[in-house]
């Protein structure tokens, strides 16, 4: 990703206004790091009331990037208990290759997606709000 797009989301959160109340059923924590990083987890409990429930941890620095979730949930043929893991390395590489435009990412295995941009992530972000608050 590049650093002015998440610069650009950084801000655009900043200036949305004071920072949403935590969802239904959910704990979060995070921020800087005292060496400089971004570490955030967050926990959301069904039982309490939240959509679903799972665990994120998020850690490391815009150009190295490690997440970390679990959700729990059932199995949709079954019915029994499943837990879902899901880890993420995000490290930044260098400029984009000449073939892809901003805003594209390609994944590992080759295939090109289209990125959101900052400002519909923080579209959708407001959408959800909105509809907490409903």
């Amino acid at each position: 990703m590049d650093p002015a797009a998440l610069h650009r989301m950084i801000e655009l959160r900043r200036s949305s206004g004071p920072a949403p109340k935590p969802l239904v059923g959910c704990t979060h924590s995070g921020g800087r790091q005292p060496d400089g990083s971004l570490r955030y987890e967050m926990t959301c409990d069904r039982a309490k009331g939240a959509r679903s429930s799972y665990h994120m941890v998020r850690a490391g620095t815009p150009g190295d990037m490690h997440s970390h979730t679990e959700t729990y949930g059932f199995d949709p043929n079954t019915g029994a208990p499943k837990t879902t893991v899901r880890d993420v390395h995000i490290v930044r590489l260098g400029p984009c290759p000449p073939d892809l435009k901003p805003g594209q990412i390609r994944t590992s295995d080759g295939a090109i997606m289209n990125a959101p941009s900052p400002e519909q992530l923080m579209e959708r972000l407001s959408r959800r709000r909105e509809d907490a608050t409903r």
